[in-house]
C-alpha cells in the first residue's frame, strides 16, 4: 500500500495483467492527503480498493463498502457476497457468464 496525492479520490486500486489476461497484481494507494479530505475511515477505503483485487470491479447502489460513496459503511451486502461466490465459482479462462444477477441462483456459463 502506497501513499500518493491521488487529487480529489480517497484511495485508488491499480492492476497489472500477465500476457494471458489474468490478472497479476493489485496495488492500493491511499491518498497521502486523506485526513484533510472529506474521506471517512481509512479502514474501510482500503477495504472498498481491495474488493477491486478479489474482483468486484463495478460499484454497487445498495448502501455497502462497495457503493461509489461508501459513506462509512462498513457493510459488506448481499449483493457482493453473492456475486463473489458466483465469481470463484467458475473456472479460470471461462469466456462469458450470463444472469449473474444476485436474484439468480446459478451462473450459466456460455
Amino acid at each position: 500500500m502506497g501513499h500518493d496525492d491521488l487529487g480529489n479520490i480517497c484511495g485508488l486500486a491499480s492492476f497489472a495483467y500477465d500476457s494471458a489476461g489474468a490478472l497479476e497484481l493489485c496495488t492500493v494507494k491511499v491518498n497521502m492527503f486523506y485526513d484533510d479530505m472529506n474521506c471517512t475511515r481509512v479502514t474501510s477505503t482500503i477495504t472498498h480498493e481491495i474488493g477491486y483485487c478479489i474482483g468486484v470491479f463495478k460499484h454497487t447502489t445498495d448502501g455497502g463498502l462497495i457503493d461509489e460513496n461508501a459513506n462509512g459503511s462498513r457493510e459488506i451486502t448481499s449483493t457482493v457476497t453473492v456475486m463473489l461466490g458466483l465469481l470463484y465459482t467458475i473456472a479460470p479462462g471461462t469466456k462469458s457468464v450470463t444472469n449473474c444477477s444476485p436474484d439468480v441462483p446459478a451462473a450459466r456459463i456460455s
